[in-house]
């Protein structure tokens, strides 16, 4: 591939990516409360979807003349791979309702050619300019500052967005992925700023979780920074035990996540559901009400986003904020199961590229993902896109009768 084409196909990618994330991001806002916004937004969706899939079929066709048929597949079995992917994304998708895993595949099987570092930084870029963007318009009146409860008492805003938790939300993303930039190095200055954001954040949303994770976050990174420089990183994740943990934390939040449902009837099931704010509850209902299904089920959600009337969505809330939970129960067994491959082979090839430690980011992103559904959102979470050798079918192609250099990575410590 010639590099003027390896360019056009950069800007097709990251235009679709653009069209993709922001319209997604801005429909967690009240914009969408005016209907033709909600509408663009809609289109420019489904437009990124196009140029997703254009480049894919851009990746995987050919044209030889010398043929009576000139287009070829490139690589059959890779093509079949991928094929039968989208075939098993797009199935659950149109039963569930729910595209953020089929997005998440097809943005990653056109990013050929794409760097990790290259998307973190666009998300970024993404997130902390809408960010700012929509709660200044909040700040000037432009946009409503939405007002919820906190024990009968309007004290929390949710700054233009459709709730509180998710401006606290975006903050922790757009700090993780400012912290894979700088490469897990924070100076004072830096340290001391977003601590104070993240303050004013919580005084204002009154979003607890998204508070601590990222004052725990910030202060772990900054002190990370300062005595990395007096050991090798890379030693720490030799350890069989650590690389375990690291290699399979989504499987074991997965695992933690059942135990949980299991012991809810129980006193310390109980005691844990109060701190995770009836977090398991739901869940359990979740399950109880709709059963796993092969390839998903369309549910009704119905949280407090987007209306402050929150008394009157009392009886009928059923919303499930842990993602583990909420993919099973959406987008059933099969997506489900792929998902848990893909965050193994993503935390192994983070793990292994990455020697200064930006593995514990994702940590932090899978451990957030136990109380918010944003674990296969790549508008928040680009990580994703390190699974790209599995999900794009790399691990299908040849080099002298071996497999890739990537399938031994993986394969081999």
């Amino acid at each position: 591939m010639n590099d003027n084409r390896i360019k056009l196909r950069k800007k097709v990618f990251f235009a679709g990516l653009f069209l993709y994330c922001v319209p997604t991001i801005l429909q967690t806002t009240l914009l969408v409360e005016t209907s033709y916004w909600n509408d663009l937004f809609v289109y420019l969706r489904y437009l990124a979807f196009y140029f997703g899939l254009i480049l894919i079929v851009d990746e995987h066709v050919t044209w030889n003349k010398r043929k009576r048929f000139p287009l070829e597949l490139v690589n059959v079995r890779k093509s079949v791979w991928c094929l039968a992917i989208l075939a098993v994304t797009g199935i659950s998708a149109l039963i569930s309702g729910d595209r953020s895993f089929l997005a998440c595949v097809v943005f990653t099987m056109a990013a050929e050619n794409i760097d990790l570092d290259q998307i973190v930084k666009t998300i970024f870029f993404m997130i902390s300019t809408v960010l700012l963007i929509i709660t200044g318009l909040s700040g000037y009146g432009t946009i409503e500052d939405m007002m919820f409860k906190r024990q009968d008492v309007l004290t929390r805003h949710a700054l233009g967005f459709d709730y509180p938790s998710t401006v606290m939300s975006y903050l922790f993303f757009a700090v993780v992925l400012y912290c894979w930039i700088t490469e897990m190095k924070l100076t004072l200055i830096e340290v001391i700023t977003i601590e104070l954001l993240n303050l004013i954040l919580f005084k204002l949303t009154d979003s607890r979780f998204g508070f601590l994770l990222i004052a725990v976050l910030v202060a772990g990174v900054y002190l990370w920074g300062l005595v990395q420089k007096n050991f090798i990183v890379e030693d720490i994740f030799k350890n069989r035990r650590v690389r375990f943990i690291t290699d399979y934390a989504g499987v074991l939040l997965s695992v933690v996540t059942l135990i949980m449902c299991i012991i809810y009837p129980t006193g310390l099931g109980k005691l844990f559901d109060r701190f995770l704010s009836k977090r398991i509850q739901y869940m359990v209902a979740g399950f109880r009400n709709y059963g796993v299904h092969l390839f998903g089920k369309h549910i009704d959600w119905i949280g407090f986003g987007g209306s402050d009337n929150t008394d009157s969505l009392l009886k009928s809330y059923n919303f499930v904020d842990n993602s583990y939970a909420k993919i099973l129960l959406d987008q059933g067994l099969l997506i489900f199961i792929l998902v848990l491959v893909i965050l193994i082979i993503m935390n192994k090839i983070i793990r292994k590229q990455y020697h200064d430690g930006r593995i514990v980011l994702v940590l932090f992103v899978l451990l957030y993902s136990f109380v918010e559904p944003r674990l296969l959102h790549i508008y928040v979470n680009p990580f994703l896109f390190a699974a790209a050798p599995f999900i794009r079918g790399t691990f299908l192609e040849e080099k002298d009768g071996k497999f890739t250099e990537w399938y031994k990575m993986i394969n081999k410590e």
